[in-house]
């Protein structure tokens, strides 16, 4: 495993008067790339499971005790709750990369012995189709899409192969309140019984681009809780297979807080200087 540090700095302004600006916030990419054999004995190189991961974590905000809890929620969010309780990022994604290694050889193994012993039965195409049913791999990576005082927005982006006809990839998306560290969930953007007007106002969104036959029951779309919050708008992005066919792929749609304004609780916007 190699660590890659890669600092990217969030200024903020610290005073209306100086207009100084100062860096509150500091990240560093821990990457991940590496491969590991399903049968460690054997000479071939496949099948194995090959991981490549790039994740950014804080390093540097406000002071240490406010970090660690910052930390804790991109732990908590991008490698997940069990590793929240690791000494740091990088440990935790150690514990990440090893479960997902071990899982991978539990699964895995004595299905592929199995197969082996039935080798000298298979073709030659039959031999690489399941090899390859064995081969896993992960990508995945994370970026800041938006950020201020109060709010940064990430976008966590993963495929996963794990045999078959092809992987299968996603956009996750998290919005965390930089003041209680929590993620931003629609009970805090919006007013009471607002899921019928804002599902309306998203299906209109997609119809702009496409028929309602592209998806599978089009006037079923609800609102999705995997969105971002920026300067701008909310971005709701809908991953493959919640709406459409894999083949149909995400779909991205944006609303301004202009169009979302009548649904939105009372000085939301200037709660988290996004107006």
């Amino acid at each position: 495993m190699k660590k890659i540090i890669y600092t990217l700095l969030i200024t903020l302004l610290a005073s209306c008067n100086t207009q100084k600006q100062e860096p509150i916030l500091q990240f560093e990419t821990i990457r991940v790339d590496t491969v590991a054999k399903l049968l460690p004995s054997q000479s071939d190189s496949l099948p194995n499971f090959t991981i490549h991961l790039n994740w950014i974590f804080p390093t540097s905000f406000k002071n240490e005790r406010n970090l660690k809890k910052l930390q804790k929620t991109f732990i908590h969010y991008f490698v997940g709750e069990k590793y929240t309780k690791s000494a740091n990022p990088q440990k935790a994604v150690d514990n990440y990369v090893n479960d997902c290694i071990q899982n991978y050889l539990k699964e895995n193994t004595e299905p592929y012995k199995k197969r082996l012993k039935q080798r000298q039965e298979l073709d030659k195409e039959e031999k690489i189709i399941n090899i390859s049913f064995y081969c896993n791999q992960l990508q995945t990576q994370n970026r800041v899409v938006f950020s201020n005082h109060k709010i940064i927005s990430i976008a966590n982006e993963n495929y996963f192969y794990g045999g078959g006809a092809h992987g299968v990839y996603g956009t996750y998306l998290t919005t965390i309140d930089l003041i209680n560290f929590k993620k931003i969930t629609f009970n805090n953007l919006f007013i009471p019984n607002y899921e019928n007007q804002l599902g309306k106002m998203i299906r209109q969104k997609l119809n702009e681009k496409y028929s309602k036959e592209t998806f599978f029951e089009f006037e079923k779309i609800e609102p999705t809780e995997n969105f971002y919050l920026t300067d701008k708008g909310v971005t709701f992005i809908y991953n493959i297979y919640e709406i459409a066919s894999y083949a149909d792929g995400q779909f991205i749609v944006d609303l301004t807080y202009k169009e979302i304004k009548n649904l939105l609780q009372s000085n939301i916007l200037e709660k988290y200087e996004l107006n």
